[in-house]
């Protein structure tokens, strides 16, 4: 495929990389870190403030394991675009030549 062959396996290999990356997100329990109810803390604003931040790390940890998903999705997807068109390869991966002449950068 045009050279790109290396290159596109690379693109496969980092979409694999994030999908890793998602499940070990996932398998983390961040939330549980946190001691649920009062936890030597007396007070019911204490309680309510230590739920807050053990729901705000657990939906800090769904958020960035969705985004590696998504993220390990979209480069699969274009690894197998590339692998299935050669246009679109050489499209998206050729280097574009800088262009030349025009007023000099100061």
């Amino acid at each position: 495929m045009s050279g790109f062959g290396a290159r596109i396996d690379e693109i496969r290999q980092t979409g694999e990389a994030a999908a890793r990356a998602a499940d070990i997100v996932r398998g983390v329990n961040a939330g549980g870190a946190w001691p649920e109810g009062e936890a030597g803390i007396p007070g019911a604003k204490a309680v309510a403030k230590l739920e807050a931040v053990r729901h705000a790390w657990q939906r800090i940890q769904a958020d960035s394991a969705s985004a590696l998903a998504e993220h390990a999705d979209s480069v699969t997807s274009a690894a197998g675009l590339y692998a299935s068109s050669d246009h679109a390869a050489r499209e998206a991966l050729s280097t574009k030549e800088a262009p030349s002449g025009g007023i000099a950068a100061v």
